[in-house]
């Protein structure tokens, strides 16, 4: 059992990035770009968002939609964090996973390496149901919520106050409000360094940044002056009206 020093700030995301696709909210209306909506440009969806992940979106009523069917999921939710074939949502402190509800309260966050579990609560708890994982003993700087990546547990400083972190096969982004911090592949420019850059940590200074999306192939920010991405754009995916792949993070226009 572990103790955060105080309560979490989990920040809904506003950006999400799939396979060929990327998902935005501006004024809480929902944007996508690349084969979502065949177009190169980032085209309005749907009014009423909040929130978004790279499949599913929670509108202004708590409404978790699967973006991609248009079906109604369930009602009241205010978290979900879909992980490879499961659905994780919670709905009134409770974290369901498949429909079905697991047995912590007050649940806040839910972090998957199958098949066990860590709960971010309320009261700034981390709990898991994993016999052989040894949570951190210090809470320094650690005020966020746990995330994981293919590899392996972790941990991200939330002392800035706007902390995420994404992960795909081998590429994990991680960042407080200053500093976009890299590690893994960006063979396709997703961390927005230059071509073949692999394996060495790299730090960007973008200030500002709110919220964060990773898929295997390209990268999208959301940042207190704009929305920026970087990597492939096969399908038009990064939404800067052409079809070439970027190596270096560039701002979307004509959102203003």
């Amino acid at each position: 059992m572990f103790f955060l020093p105080k309560r979490p700030l989990i920040t809904p995301p506003k950006v999400a990035a799939g396979k060929g696709y990327s998902f935005l909210i501006k004024d809480d209306t929902l944007y996508s770009s690349g084969s979502f909506t065949k177009t190169n440009t980032f085209t309005k969806v749907a009014s009423g968002f909040r929130s978004v992940t790279s499949h599913y979106g929670i509108t202004l009523d708590n409404t978790l939609i699967d973006l991609f069917t248009s079906k109604e999921i369930a009602k009241g939710v205010s978290g979900v964090f879909p992980v490879k074939n499961h659905l994780f949502y919670i709905i009134n402190g409770v974290a369901y996973k498949d429909h079905n509800p697991l047995p912590v309260k007050n649940v806040i966050k839910v972090v998957y390496k199958p098949p066990y579990h860590i709960f971010l609560k309320e009261n700034g708890e981390l709990v898991t149901d994993d016999p052989e994982l040894e949570l951190p003993k210090k809470a320094q700087d650690i005020n966020a919520e746990p995330f994981i990546t293919t590899s392996y547990w972790g941990f991200a400083s939330n002392s800035l106050r706007a902390t995420s972190v994404a992960s795909s096969n081998t590429t994990l982004c991680l960042y407080n409000s200053a500093h976009l911090h890299t590690r893994g592949s960006s063979v396709q420019g997703q961390l927005g360094l230059p071509k073949g850059h692999y394996d060495s940590f790299h730090t960007h200074r973008i200030h500002g940044i709110r919220s964060i999306g990773l898929s295997d192939s390209h990268t999208i920010l959301s940042t207190s002056s704009g929305f920026f991405t970087s990597g492939s754009n096969r399908k038009g995916e990064l939404g800067l009206g052409d079809y070439n792949t970027r190596f270096a993070f560039t701002k979307v226009s004509g959102l203003d």
